[in-house]
């Protein structure tokens, strides 16, 4: 009966302990992993924009795959490859192609609606280039 009574004592004593020492942790943690996925969303960033600049059609490429995103878009791909490389160079680890990718698509949405009107990224809209070869042959 004393060893139990001992036993809850120092489980009280160590859960009253680690109780503070958790909640001033907590913020350290949750900052440590915002802080990288902060990191991870400005690599995917920097990514779309090189990819788009650096590839043919760059900004049509970028509505499309605002679009509907595909893994197999040669923007994306060249996305991805940019983002290995940035992020290696920065000396951050480069996550599962599963979290690249979800940085990539959020990456995506902010380059494509910061650039393009809205109405050209509505689903049935004209890509950027057609559109202004229209508006040049028309003026």
């Amino acid at each position: 009966m004393e060893a139990d009574m001992a036993s809850s004592k120092l489980k009280t004593t160590l859960l009253a302990l680690a109780t503070p020492a958790l909640a001033l942790l907590t913020p350290i943690v949750s900052g440590m992993l915002s802080g990288k996925g902060a990191r991870y969303q400005k690599v995917a960033q920097n990514a779309i924009r090189s990819a788009v600049t650096t590839s043919d059609n760059g900004l049509d490429d970028l509505i499309k795959v605002f679009k509907t995103f595909e893994a197999g878009n040669p923007l994306v791909q060249t996305a991805i490859s940019e983002f290995r490389t940035l992020a290696t160079a920065a000396g951050i680890t480069v996550p599962e192609l599963d979290a690249v990718v979800s940085h990539l698509k959020c990456a995506i949405y902010d380059l494509a609606t910061a650039l393009v009107p809205a109405d050209v990224l509505k689903a049935d809209a004209t890509p950027v280039a057609a559109a202004t070869t229209t508006q040049t042959a028309a003026g």
